[in-house]
C-alpha cells in the first residue's frame, strides 16, 4: 500500500530499540497522534495557527455563553506548541483568537457580563510580544477572523442578556469589520444574531458567519441561529438556505469557496448536532456523514481538502476529534475522548493543535498533532528487539527480535514492520529466530535480515524481502553466527 504523500513525515524520522525494550518514534503521520504541550493548565477556548503551524496563540478564560470562568491571559508558542510563553495581553475572559498567515498580526476578542469587565478586542503587530487595545467598542465580543495579510479584520458579538427562566440568551449582537488591522472599526448591515463564528477568505473579500439561536421572551420560541456570507469584505450580508440552528464554528478554505460548519446542540432537546459543508462559498449546503456529536469547533487546510472538527465530551463519550481528508465526504475518529473546545491548524493541514477545558482541577490541556517530540512509547510489542533499519523517508521501518531457547533470554524471534513512520506495528511472515541485524534499501521495499541462530544449532540464516517486508524467502547462504547486514 502506498502511504500518500500527506502522511509522510515532513521532518527526519528517528527510531531506537533496545535489547528487551520497546521502539519510541518522533514525528508520526497525519492527525493520528496527539500529544500535550509545555502549555499550562487552563481553561484554554480559542486557538489559532500560522499558515505554517510554527507560530501558535491560545486563550481562554470564557467559552461560547459561559462567563464563569476565571480572567485569563493570551499564550503563544513559535515552536509548533512545544515551548508557550505568557504574553503581555491583561487577563481578561477571551472568547476568540486569529492569526495572520505570517503568525506577526493577531487579534484578541474578549466578552462581557455584568460586572465582570468590558469586552474589548485587542491586537498585536509582532506575533502577542505587545498588545494594543483597538478602537472597537465594548461588546460581549464572541468571534473574529483576519485575513492571510492581518489588514482585513471581522468580529461578531453576543447578547448579554439571559432569560432568568431559561438561562437562554435574549436577543442578539452585531458584526463589525476593520480594513486596517484593527485600527478603526465600522458596524455592519449583518442582522443581529448571536454570532458565535467568523471565517475569512485569505484576501478577506469572502465572509462567513455562523450563530446559535436565542429565546424570544414574546414568542417564548427559538429564533436565529443563522448563517450568512458577504463577497465584499463584510460590507453587505447575505442569509444562506443554511437551516437555523445552533452553530458553533465555521471554517474557510483560501479562496472562501469551500466552507464548513459545525452544530453543538441543534434543539431544546439536548439532541446532538452534525456537520455541514459547503462548496460554493455557501449558496448551497449538505449535511455530511459524520455522526452526530455536540461540535464545538472546526478548521480547515488552505485547500478545503482537509478538516478537522472538534466535540464537547457529552456524557463522557462524545468528546473526539475528527479528521477529514476529502473535504468532509468522509471522517475519522483521531483523538481520545475529552472536552475539547478549539481547534487550529496549518495551511497544508499537516499541522493541527487542539484546546480543551476540564471545568475542574487540574484545567485543560493543549495538545498537538502530528507528535514533535520527545520520544514517544509506540504500539510494537514488548520483546528482545536487536535491530531497526529505516528507508530514507522514514515511512517504512523494519525490525528485528532476538529468541533463545533460555527461558531467561527467550524473545518473541520475529520481524516486524511499519508502513506509517511506526505509528502501527505489523509482524511478518519471517520464521521465529534469533535476528541480530537487519538493513533496508532507501524506497523500503528490500530488505535484508541475518540471523544468529538459536540454542543448540549451527547458527542462523539469511532472509531476504522484496515487498516492504510482507513476505521473507531464505537465500543462499549457509547457516552460521550472522552478527551485521547493510545493504547499498
Amino acid at each position: 500500500m502506498k502511504i500518500p504523500s500527506y502522511m509522510k513525515p515532513k521532518y527526519p524520522v528517528l527510531l531506537v530499540a533496545g535489547l528487551g525494550g520497546l521502539f519510541s518514534v518522533v514525528n508520526l503521520a497525519f492527525a493520528q497522534t496527539w500529544t500535550p504541550t509545555g502549555a499550562p493548565y487552563e481553561d484554554w477556548g480559542a486557538v489559532a495557527s500560522s499558515a505554517d503551524g510554527t507560530q501558535l496563540v491560545a486563550t481562554g478564560g470564557a467559552h461560547q455563553g459561559y462567563f464563569w470562568a476565571n480572567p485569563l491571559p493570551i499564550y503563544n508558542s513559535t515552536d509548533s506548541g512545544a515551548t508557550w510563553t505568557k504574553t503581555s495581553a491583561p487577563n481578561n475572559r477571551w472568547t476568540s483568537v486569529a492569526s495572520s498567515a505570517d503568525g506577526a498580526l493577531l487579534v484578541a476578542v474578549a466578552t462581557i457580563h455584568g460586572d465582570f469587565g468590558d469586552g474589548l478586542i485587542y491586537t498585536s503587530p509582532d506575533s502577542g510580544a505587545t498588545w494594543t487595545q483597538t478602537s472597537a467598542p465594548s461588546n460581549h465580543w464572541a468571534s473574529v477572523a483576519s485575513s492571510a495579510d492581518g489588514t482585513k479584520l471581522v468580529a461578531g458579538g453576543q447578547s448579554n442578556e439571559r432569560d432568568i427562566g431559561t438561562g437562554q440568551l435574549i436577543g442578539g449582537g452585531p458584526i463589525y469589520i476593520s480594513p486596517d488591522s484593527g485600527v478603526t472599526w465600522t458596524r455592519t448591515t449583518a442582522p443581529s444574531n448571536n454570532w458565535s463564528s467568523l471565517a475569512s477568505s485569505a484576501d478577506g473579500t469572502k465572509l462567513v458567519a455562523v450563530g446559535r439561536q436565542t429565546y424570544d421572551i414574546n414568542s417564548g420560541e427559538y429564533m436565529g441561529g443563522l448563517i450568512c456570507t458577504s463577497t465584499d469584505s463584510g460590507v453587505t450580508w447575505t442569509r444562506t438556505t443554511a437551516p437555523s440552528s445552533n452553530w458553533s464554528s465555521v471554517a474557510s478554505s483560501a479562496d472562501g469557496t469551500t466552507l464548513v460548519a459545525v452544530i453543538d446542540i441543534y434543539d431544546a432537546s439536548g439532541n446532538l448536532g452534525f456537520i455541514y459543508t459547503s462548496t460554493n462559498s455557501g449558496v448551497t449546503w449538505r449535511q455530511s456523514n459524520a455522526s452526530a456529536h455536540g461540535w464545538s469547533s472546526v478548521a480547515s487546510s488552505a485547500d478545503g481538502a482537509k478538516l478537522v472538527a472538534a466535540a464537547h465530551n457529552y456524557n463522557y463519550v462524545d468528546g473526539l476529534i475528527y479528521t477529514s481528508t476529502d473535504s468532509g465526504a468522509t471522517w475519522a475518529a483521531s483523538s481520545f475522548v475529552q472536552d475539547w473546545r478549539a481547534v487550529a491548524c496549518s495551511a497544508d493541514g499537516n499541522k493541527l493543535v487542539a484546546a480543551y477545558s476540564s471545568g475542574a482541577t487540574p484545567r485543560g490541556v493543549i495538545y498537538t498533532s502530528p507528535y514533535s517530540g520527545p520520544w514517544r512509547l509506540t504500539s510494537a510489542p514488548t520483546t528482545s528487539w536487536t535491530s531497526v533499519a529505516s528507508s530514507a523517508d522514514g515511512t517504512k521501518l523494519v525490525a528485528a527480535a532476538f529468541t533463545s531457547g533460555f527461558s531467561n533470554a527467550k524473545g518473541d524471534g520475529s520481524i516486524y514492520n511499519s508502513k506509517d513512520s511506526g505509528a502501527t506495528w505489523t509482524q511478518t511472515s519471517a520464521p521465529t529466530n534469533s535476528w541480530s541485524s537487519v538493513a533496508s534499501s532507501s524506497d523500503g521495499t528490500k530488505s535484508v535480515a541475518v540471523a544468529s541462530g538459536v540454542e543448540f544449532s549451527p547458527g542462523g540464516p539469511i532472509y531476504t524481502s522484496a515487498d516492504s517486508g510482507a513476505a521473507w524467502i531464505p537465500t543462499s547462504p549457509p547457516s552460521n553466527y550472522w552478527s551485521s547486514v547493510a545493504s547499498s
